[in-house]
């Protein structure tokens, strides 16, 4: 959806519905948004709602969920009090429980780590968390963050139905082909590759350097829209050629481990390992 507003910014504006600006043009959310929150200052969130004359602002930004628990309630009051006596809605996308668990397991896995180091709880343990079982309750978590943001409205749409037309009727958009059809942006990582991740840097100190060069051979070989995996190869791509190869050498030598025995695992990594030896050599 963010993606599909960012793309149909002109086309939004016509209606009088204004998709607020972001700092990222290839992730456009309002990541900024839950840095407010975290200052309890609302001085970018002000500025929006002043271009508006009487029309609608659109603001999406997961992390607000994701972290709702550590806002304080006095920092949702502030929030509030920006808004005034300005209606808001709360739009929501609800997914079949199992699937969104699996993949939002495998992209809790390839996020940066913690002090350097890959921690990730089982799939399993992951599932039962409180925090996942309170997202996966939605009309509970809609009717608490109602109460949070003072939305008037909730609007819970299925992932598998055409939620985008709910969003359509929400935001008093008509059903124009301009805005076309919604793009598909930030899958998720395959399990073979995540696995791989997990085999070749668990028990390590710092997976910064296996992180980076990984990611970015595998977007080399496999081009994917997972943005995750597409913004740690830039980091990659930005670091000296001196240090790209030192660090291509060391994953190729780290790729051995996978010689035996045969599995998906195994020939992921001795494709990869492919790729990476003919970059070091300028291919």
């Amino acid at each position: 959806m963010q993606a599909w507003c960012a793309r149909n910014r002109g086309v939004l504006a016509r209606y009088g519905v204004h998709y607020a600006s972001v700092d990222n043009d290839e992730d456009p959310k309002h990541q900024w948004l839950l840095k407010e929150f975290r200052t309890g200052r609302f001085d970018r969130l002000q500025s929006e709602l002043a271009q508006l004359v009487g029309g609608t602002l659109v603001l999406s930004c997961e992390g607000i969920m994701v972290h709702r628990g550590k806002i304080a309630p006095e920092q949702w009051a502030a929030f509030r009090a920006v808004f005034g006596g300005i209606d808001r809605s709360l739009f929501l996308v609800q997914r079949e429980t199992g699937p969104w668990h699996q993949s939002l397991w495998r992209q809790g896995v390839l996020n940066p780590p913690q002090q350097g180091r890959l921690i990730m709880p089982s799939p399993e343990a992951f599932s039962v968390s409180r925090w996942l079982q309170e997202m996966t309750d939605l009309p509970d978590l809609a009717r608490r963050m109602a109460g949070d943001t003072g939305a008037g409205t909730i609007c819970i749409a299925r992932f598998e139905a055409n939620w985008l037309a709910e969003f359509k009727t929400l935001a008093g958009l008509p059903d124009d082909p301009a805005l076309g059809d919604l793009p598909r942006v930030n899958e998720s990582a395959p399990e073979v590759f995540v696995q791989l991740y997990l085999a070749l840097g668990s028990g390590r100190d710092d997976v910064t350097d296996l992180r980076r060069v990984l990611f970015a051979v595998y977007c080399r070989r496999f081009p994917t829209t997972n943005l995750t995996l597409q913004n740690t190869a830039r980091k990659f791509a930005a670091l000296p050629p001196a240090d790209q190869r030192q660090q291509l050498r060391t994953f190729v030598a780290d790729l051995r481990v996978f010689a035996a025995p045969s599995s998906d695992v195994t020939a992921l990594a001795k494709e990869l390992g492919a790729v990476a030896t003919a970059w070091i050599s300028g291919r």
